[in-house]
């Protein structure tokens, strides 16, 4: 594959999913070996081509992992995603996990009253999945608080983070998720 074709490649994958450098870099070589069988030399020219796409596409602006992170790590809190698992899929796209790291650090401290991640994710879930306060009536929220605090587990959460957003009032859940 030529420069050029590489590129337009590069475009187009960049038109459709917003990515990071690294995975980017996968993209292209996964396509590059669908092009055909490489030995040694030619995958080395490969990689080095690939990597020469990759700069450009950047001095252009067109790929940039910090906005990507931030924007994945606000996407994924709101949606109830834990930090466990934010960092698990982000690293899995090739962000470092230092930058992973201060951008749920950052996370909230933009407002006038700065929220944790942790615990805005752990709200979201406990609505998303209605859990907790969202149950149908106390008998049934405090029958199935085990399993509620099971699955938040699951999902990453800590026993405090989970226990946190179970007690914490309907009303008060939907506020802290409206100020997002």
């Amino acid at each position: 594959m030529t420069r050029d074709e590489l590129l337009a490649a590069a475009q187009r994958h960049l038109a459709l999913y917003p990515t990071t450098r690294a995975n980017l870099r996968r993209v292209l070589l996964r396509k590059i070996g669908k092009a055909g069988p490489l030995d040694g030399s030619a995958r080395e020219e490969a990689a080095k081509l690939v990597d020469e796409v990759i700069e450009t596409v950047s001095r252009l602006g067109w790929i940039d992992d910090e906005a990507f992170t931030e924007s994945k790590v606000k996407g994924l809190v709101r949606r109830g995603v834990s930090k466990r698992a934010i960092e698990a899929r982000l690293t899995q796209k090739g962000v470092s996990s230092d930058l992973i790291r201060s951008k749920l650090e950052e996370y909230g401290q933009d407002g006038e009253e700065p929220r944790d991640a942790e615990h805005t994710a752990a709200c979201a879930f406990v609505r998303r999945h209605k859990l907790g306060p969202y149950r149908a009536d106390d008998e049934t929220r405090a029958a199935l608080r085990q399993k509620d605090l099971a699955r938040m587990a699951r999902a990453g959460f800590s026993f405090d983070q989970a226990r946190k957003a179970l007690d914490a009032s309907a009303e008060e859940i939907d506020q802290l998720l409206r100020s997002l």
